[in-house]
């Protein structure tokens, strides 16, 4: 589908200025070669949500991820910052802000808090050092926690519908398979983004306790549903 836009030009002459009428053809919807892109075809998420350019329509597709945050502690995230938590590199060319650094944050504390967590619960196949399980480092379950498969699984448990809040690029609609059209990539990135997001606002001590009661306690927990996918050998290692 192609439109056409009026874009106005000034001429000068003397001491008056003239717009004159200037056709433009804008395309939209799938690539025609040698024709413009309308710039508003990038800001469409691959589920269909369109960007928001203010508060108002900013609030219905944060409002998820802050009842999360609300849930487990964390209030006084502004928005912006959730809603570049909720922004992946692949959406709109990297023209809006994203979460790639957030994510760089967060996975550092995720591992440092997850490595604590495990050598002061897991049951340890050698000998301790002064009661901690120092040998589970580098385990199977330690490297599960941190697996883009698990936290994606993590993260849709207990942000039930976030994949529909996340603004990225899907290249290929037809394919299905989270682990192979890139989804599982893109939550991997949110929920890390999110920690970061934490620890940089709130401060390492509210991020290291949201690790310890969201993420690495409770059912659904990372360290559970680690477990759950150790006695599956037939799991994409790629991911």
């Amino acid at each position: 589908m192609n439109s056409i836009r009026l874009l106005g030009v000034r001429s000068f002459n003397g001491s008056t200025t003239q717009i004159i009428p200037r056709r433009t053809l804008v395309n939209t919807g799938s690539r025609v070669r040698g024709m413009l892109r309308d710039p508003a075809d990038y800001l469409v998420s691959s589920s269909g949500r369109r960007y928001p350019e203010n508060a108002t329509g900013m609030a219905p597709i944060i409002s998820n991820l802050k009842n999360y945050l609300s849930q487990n502690s964390v209030e006084g995230i502004d928005d912006k910052v959730l809603l570049q938590v909720l922004t992946h590199k692949s959406f709109a060319h990297g023209k809006k802000p994203f979460n790639e650094k957030l994510s760089v944050f967060g996975v550092h504390l995720l591992k440092e808090i997850s490595a604590i967590h495990l050598i002061e619960s897991e049951a340890s196949e050698g000998a301790s050092v002064e009661g901690l399980n120092v040998d589970v480092l580098g385990g199977t379950l330690s490297k599960r926690l941190l697996h883009k498969s698990v936290l994606a699984q993590f993260t849709r448990l207990n942000i039930p519908g976030i994949e529909k809040d996340i603004f990225w690029r899907n290249r290929n609609l037809m394919i299905t398979d989270p682990a192979v059209n890139g989804e599982n990539v893109v939550l991997f990135d949110t929920i890390l983004a999110t920690v970061g997001a934490v620890n940089l606002i709130k401060g390492k001590g509210v991020a290291s306790d949201f690790i310890g009661k969201a993420i690495l306690s409770g059912e659904n927990s990372l360290v559970e549903l680690a477990k759950a996918t150790i006695s599956k050998p037939q799991e994409n290692k790629s991911e």
